[in-house]
């Protein structure tokens, strides 16, 4: 599973923005998503915020800007209702690999 941690999810979902009607981003705003394997699903708060990203020009803005993440096609599922929770080991591989962005930052593993 990628993008738990949100880093992943929030840099798509800003690259989608740019290319969304303003009507759209503060809902987009509200979801959190995941990856596993080549499936990418959104999950909205409630059903309003998941009725208004449910059409055809979100979808191919968030299947476009996946598949330019990821290098390889996706696919898309929709829903209500929080992600799924990262394990221990796997927050702790999402934060070392956070901090190898930076030059000062050191995490012992």
């Amino acid at each position: 599973m990628k993008a738990v941690d949100g880093g992943w999810w929030r840099t798509l979902a800003e690259n989608c923005k740019g290319r969304l009607p303003g009507m759209y981003r503060p809902f987009l705003g509200m979801c959190s998503g995941f990856l596993e394997g080549d499936l990418l699903t959104v999950c909205a708060p409630d059903d309003l915020t998941l009725g208004r990203l449910d059409n055809d020009r979100v979808r191919e803005a968030l299947e476009q800007e996946a598949e330019a993440l990821t290098g390889s096609p996706v696919r898309l599922a929709l829903r209500t209702g929080e992600p799924p929770k990262a394990s221990p080991e796997e927050n702790l591989k999402n934060l070392v690999a956070f901090g190898r962005q930076f030059d000062n930052i050191e995490i012992k593993e």
